[in-house]
């Protein structure tokens, strides 16, 4: 994790790294915050003092329910490309499950996929529908929508690294979004418009910053993938 902040009318910069996945970024704004504090001359505030308290609000995820009403398409409809302008594409295939073993037609992206599940170890339940698609990012291999409630689907991004040790080939290290509870909602509306939306501050705007607001989530959604 680093943290690059630049004071320009200060003529200031400060650069922290620190090789910690699970608290790197707290630790890197702690110790710039105090530096930024000291240089500038401000009166000292216990950074760390207030970092553990914003983890110590932070909002445990919500329990998938026991009985999940199914979305309002067959999941099967689900997969295909979806495509947003700033965010590129992805083609969603639809996972291997208990209540899914027949899968046909397959993409040859979707078995490419499907083929290198035993690649992705521990990435995948496969007692909850779920959809995966490859997604070549700096920072990500794949994306995964793992089925909530009815047109809710949990997202997470999965990095999937080779290692090189011939015993433990594979280092596959599914991502959170922080503080964020992301959710991708899948929607069909008129005239055959259908596509997925996220919510959950995706989009980056900052905390008090309200929301898009609609009827559904079309309208609501702070990024929105077109199914093509």
């Amino acid at each position: 994790m680093s943290v690059i902040s630049r004071f320009p009318w200060d003529m200031l910069g400060v650069a922290v790294f620190t090789n910690d996945d699970s608290y790197g970024g707290q630790i890197s704004q702690i110790i710039k915050s105090r530096i930024a504090d000291v240089v500038l001359g401000l009166d000292p505030i216990d950074w760390s003092s207030r970092y553990k308290a914003m983890t110590a609000r932070r909002s445990q995820p919500t329990s998938r329910p026991s009985t999940p009403s199914d979305p309002s398409r067959d999941f099967t409809a689900l997969r295909g490309i979806y495509e947003n302008p700033g965010y590129g594409s992805f083609e969603l295939c639809l996972l291997p499950a208990e209540n899914f073993s027949q899968l046909s037609p397959v993409t040859p992206a979707c078995e490419d996929l499907i083929s290198e599940l035993p690649t992705l170890p521990g990435s995948v339940d496969p007692n909850i529908p779920t959809l995966m698609a490859r997604w070549e990012r700096a920072w990500a291999t794949h994306i995964k929508f793992a089925h909530f409630d009815g047109d809710v689907f949990n997202a997470t991004v999965i990095n999937n690294l080779p290692t090189g040790d011939p015993s433990d080939p594979y280092w596959t290290y599914a991502m959170d979004f922080g503080d964020l509870r992301v959710n991708a909602e899948f929607f069909v509306g008129p005239r055959g418009k259908s596509g997925l939306g996220f919510t959950g501050g995706l989009w980056g705007a900052g905390p008090g910053v309200p929301g898009p607001s609609g009827k559904n989530i079309h309208e609501r959604a702070e990024v929105w993938f077109d199914k093509l």
